[in-house]
C-alpha cells in the first residue's frame, strides 16, 4: 500500500515506503515521514527533469522548496509578483504560461540541488544590475533643479 503525500501541494506524489502511520486517540491519524528534506529534494529533482512543462502547483512547489517569496522570485525572473501568483493559483493544474520563467526556475533549482551557486550568483548579479539600471533619480529645487544626492 502506498501513501498519497499531498501535503507537499502536489496531487500526484505517492510514497511506497519511508513513512509510518499511527492512530492517536486525540488527534486521529498521524503520519511520520522519514527525512522529509531529502524527500522534497527528490520531488524537486523529479520536477526539474520531467519532459513536460511545470504546472502552477509544481512551479509553486519549487519556489517554496527554494524558500523564495513570490516577490523575490518575480524579481529574479524579471517579472511581476502578480504573474507568479497567477501562474501558481490560476494555472494550478495547467502548464505555466511563461516558458522562459519556467525554465529559469528549473535551472535555478538544479543549481541549488547540485550544491553549486554559479548560476544562482549570476542570476542574482543580473538582478542587481537590473535594479541599478532602474535606480531612482532624485531631484530637489533650491533656486534651481539639482540632484538631491
Amino acid at each position: 500500500m502506498s501513501y498519497h503525500y499531498d501535503a507537499c501541494g502536489l496531487d500526484n506524489v505517492y510514497l511506497v515506503n519511508g513513512y509510518t502511520i499511527e492512530q492517536d486517540p486525540d488527534y486521529g491519524e498521524l503520519v511520520h515521514i522519514e527525512d522529509i528534506d531529502e524527500l522534497h529534494e527528490e520531488i524537486a529533482r523529479a520536477l526539474i527533469v520531467q519532459r513536460r512543462p511545470l504546472t502552477g502547483a509544481e512551479f509553486k512547489f519549487l519556489r517554496v522548496f527554494l524558500d523564495l517569496s513570490q516577490h523575490r522570485l518575480a524579481v529574479i525572473l524579471g517579472s511581476k509578483e502578480q504573474n507568479v501568483r497567477n501562474w501558481e493559483t490560476k494555472g494550478k493544474d495547467k502548464p505555466v504560461s511563461n516558458q522562459s520563467a519556467e525554465r529559469m526556475l528549473r535551472v535555478y533549482a538544479l543549481d541549488y540541488l547540485d550544491g553549486e551557486s554559479r548560476i544562482r550568483e549570476l542570476i542574482e548579479r543580473l538582478t542587481q544590475l537590473d535594479a541599478e539600471l532602474r535606480a531612482e533619480i532624485c531631484l530637489q529645487r533650491d533656486g534651481h533643479w539639482q540632484s538631491a544626492a
